[in-house]
């Protein structure tokens, strides 16, 4: 019995756990070192008893009833009691009392003392938690449950059988199998099992229940695995959320945005968004099909974006955005030209508004939309074209009918003039000189008539015999027509023509407008000099310009320069000159939609363009 005392008490002084020991026949206690710390005793302080028993805080009635419990108990006694120590702190400590007899008398009790406080204090708070939990779980906003491993309702709060309409005692004879949707009982199964294979220790899913009623409940759905001692699934703790408000609104959102989208892909508009704190720009599907681009190139900031705006728009469109900063203009709206992925440059019309600010008045946000214009443009440049050739035609026309009253007032004035000279004359041979006089007024007359009517069908035919022609072989065409008239003058002409150079024209128009230059820069020639004449064609664009250039007398254009076109204006001294060249050939160019331009030096020559 000493030998296997001895070991127990060498094994509890390991544990850090006291004995001691009680002579009933001597009535001496024992104390070991541990007992004596637990107790905060000095190392040589011997206890009685009753002082042992002084130690506690809820006293017993008497010693002795308590001697007597323990050793007719006969068997391992376990005891937990607070204690006071001598310094007042209050401990709880755990006593393992035994008894030894001898016959039928027992002669000593032995035992250990733990200090349990601690252990003690862990149960207080996990009682306390355990409470704390429960009455969370109670009275929770949202639905929570306590669910077996096989499916069963363990323990459900009063808000999870309002959400579902069920009675507590309802909703506990069913499993939440029964309840769920069957679109997504797959997918939680599935969760669950993951949870029970340790996969994940929790998972979050949103899903349909179905309502007492039968309407459907959506709801987050919120799931942990509590696990035992033994490693053994106890129990799911399930959080239900009810959403059905949020996604009924979500779907209603989704709607509302679909109608939008509708609206806007009906209008052909792009919609953009700018976070200009970060200089990010978002643009819509149709944003990027306006340019031809994919979603994947991106223009997600003003500098890329401004990479594609053609250079002389730029200024414009930071100006009005400046504008808008600075809060003079409400709404930015801009118009100005992009580039196509394909190179080509089409208009837009950019609209947009700042949405947020900062304290100190910083723009922040910035939302808006692009429509591509081009066709409109291009209808309204076709309308000033329009409104452009009107315009020139009326003032050639009011030209027309000055020349007109003009010529025939003069005609009629002669012819009434003669006419009244012959009434008067009696010499016959006066007469007959008068009567030559109005046959040659007669075929004036009929030559001004053949001019202005070249005049009205030049107006009126200009573009109903347009052709391809090739301009080289018109050019050497009509140099062959007058090759007599070149070797008389010893002339020397210069072609810088495209062989292959098509151009859509009036050909009658076209021998006629060369004819004329070319008979001009020789008839008008400087007498010093062998005529020299340049043609070439300029190229800028989708531009083509004609270029007849000679080295003859040139035109004092600060004296004739407004008139220089004029029916019947003259500016050198020529048996040929009749003032109808010039005037019908600028008529001609004109009525197909081109433009003539002249530059002259006299004595040095005249530089004649044709802008097509």
């Amino acid at each position: 019995m000493d030998n296997q005392l001895e070991l127990y008490k060498k094994a509890a002084e390991l544990a850090n756990i006291g004995t001691w020991e009680f002579d009933l026949e001597n009535d001496q206690l024992f104390w070991d070192p541990i007992t004596r710390k637990i107790y905060e005793v000095d190392e040589d302080y011997s206890p009685s008893l009753l002082e042992a028993y002084s130690f506690y805080v809820s006293k017993i009635e008497s010693i002795e009833e308590d001697l007597k419990r323990l050793i007719s108990n006969k068997k391992n006694i376990v005891d937990r009691r607070q204690i006071q120590t001598t310094s007042g702190k209050l401990k709880w400590i755990e006593i393992n009392a035994h008894t030894e007899f001898e016959d039928v008398n027992c002669v000593k009790l032995f035992g250990t003392i733990q200090d349990i406080t601690s252990h003690r204090r862990l149960l207080e708070t996990l009682e306390i938690n355990h409470n704390r939990f429960y009455n969370a779980f109670d009275h929770a906003p949202i639905g929570m449950a306590l669910v077996s491993p096989s499916g069963k309702w363990i323990k459900v709060n009063t808000s999870l059988c309002a959400t579902l309409g069920y009675t507590m005692h309802e909703l506990m004879m069913i499993d939440f199998q029964k309840i769920t949707h069957p679109d997504d009982l797959e997918q939680d199964l599935k969760n669950v099992q993951s949870l029970l294979q340790r996969e994940r220790k929790t998972y979050t899913m949103e899903k349909r229940y179905f309502h007492k009623s039968g309407q459907v409940v959506w709801a987050m759905l919120s799931v942990t695995l509590a696990w035992n001692a033994d490693n053994t699934p106890s129990y799911f703790i399930s959080q239900v959320k009810d959403i059905t408000d949020r996604i009924k609104n979500t779907e209603k959102l989704l709607k509302e945005r679909q109608r939008l989208d509708n609206v806007i892909e009906s209008t052909q508009i792009g919609t953009w968004e700018w976070d200009l704190v970060k200089d990010v720009m978002l643009y819509d599907t149709r944003c990027y099909q306006m340019l031809g681009y994919s979603s994947e190139e991106n223009f997600d900031s003003l500098l890329k974006w401004s990479g594609v705006v053609h250079p002389d728009d730029i200024p414009a469109a930071r100006t009005c955005l400046e504008e808008c900063f600075n809060k003079n203009l409400e709404y930015y709206n801009c118009e100005y030209r992009v580039k196509h992925k394909n190179g080509e440059y089409l208009w837009i019309e950019s609209q947009g508004k700042i949405i947020e600010w900062s304290d100190d008045n910083k723009p922040l946000t910035m939302v808006g939309t692009r429509k591509d214009i081009t066709l409109r443009k291009l209808n309204e440049q076709e309308q000033k074209n329009t409104m452009h050739i009107i315009s020139e035609q009326n003032k050639r026309l009011i030209n027309f009918a000055h020349i007109v009253s003009h010529n025939l007032r003069s005609h009629a004035g002669n012819f009434q003039m003669m006419l009244d000279l012959l009434t008067q004359e009696h010499d016959e041979s006066e007469k007959a000189l008068i009567i030559d006089l109005l046959k040659q007024n007669a075929e004036n007359l009929s030559d001004t008539i053949v001019n202005l009517n070249s005049v009205v069908n030049i107006q009126l035919h200009a573009a109903e015999q347009m052709k391809p022609l090739n301009l080289y072989q018109e050019i050497k065409k009509t140099l062959t027509n007058i090759r007599a008239l070149i070797e008389k003058e010893h002339a020397e002409f210069s072609i810088y023509v495209d062989k292959d150079l098509i151009l859509s024209y009036n050909p009658a128009y076209m021998e006629s407008i060369l004819l004329n230059f070319f008979t001009n820069a020789i008839k008008y020639r400087h007498p010093d000099r062998q005529p020299k004449v340049i043609i070439a064609v300029i190229a800028e664009g989708d531009k083509l310009t004609l270029e007849i250039k000679d080295n003859g007398l040139g035109i004092d254009l600060s004296l004739h320069g407004n008139k220089l076109f004029g029916m019947y204006k003259t500016f050198h001294v020529h048996d040929d000159a009749r003032g109808i060249g010039l005037f019908i050939t600028k008529n001609q160019i004109e009525a197909l939609g081109g433009k003539i331009e002249v530059e002259s030096e006299i004595g040095i020559g005249t530089t004649f363009r044709i802008l097509f």
